[in-house]
């Protein structure tokens, strides 16, 4: 189907192309603006693959049940608040004001059949911590958390690594940017 440009104006378009359009638009914008994002983290960030499911009890030992997009922001932000208070301390607090020290990161949610909801992204790794220590500072913290199920650490934010995040998204691409984890400093 080809729908002109001026589809916006156009009162005749029936709703399901309306939205098609929208919908192409949205993702073609979000596939414009993904690399702007990376390109301003940090050299020597660190791409992660963050999976999250339910933590509640169960009859089956060791399953875990889905979950929503907000129960998985809400999981990573605990996340990245804890690593940010590990690395920057009073620094991180909130009521720290104009003197609040935070991590630059950026997360993608995806749906896969095998690990259900993921986040990709990539968290910026900083000069006070060695790489392995730091990866083992975000393990600690990501196991702590109740709703965390697995962690994965990728090789370098690079270019290979933000074409995976490009990848074909199910659902609407434009709404799998974790918009509240989402910080550039």
């Amino acid at each position: 189907m080809n729908i002109s440009p001026d589809w916006k104006s156009d009162r005749k378009l029936a709703t399901k192309d309306r939205e098609d359009a929208e919908f192409r638009q949205r993702s073609h914008q979000l596939r414009e603006a993904y690399p702007v994002f990376l390109a301003r983290m940090p050299a020597g960030s660190i791409p992660v693959t963050l999976v999250v499911r339910q933590h509640v009890d169960t009859a089956i030992k060791g399953w875990r049940p889905r979950i929503s997009c907000e129960q998985a922001t809400s999981c990573v932000a605990r996340f990245i608040y804890g690593v940010e208070r590990a690395v920057y301390k009073k620094l991180a607090r909130p009521d720290a004001g104009s003197r609040r020290k935070r991590l630059s990161r950026f997360f993608v949610r995806e749906w896969g059949n095998d690990l259900g909801l993921h986040l990709h992204g990539a968290i910026e790794h900083p000069a006070s911590k060695s790489s392995d220590e730091y990866l083992t500072l975000m393990t600690d913290h990501w196991t702590t958390l109740n709703d965390a199920f697995r962690i994965h650490f990728g090789d370098e934010a690079s270019e290979r690594w933000t074409e995976y995040t490009l990848k074909a998204k199910s659902g609407p691409l434009a709404d799998n940017v974790d918009v509240e984890n989402l910080y550039f400093a």
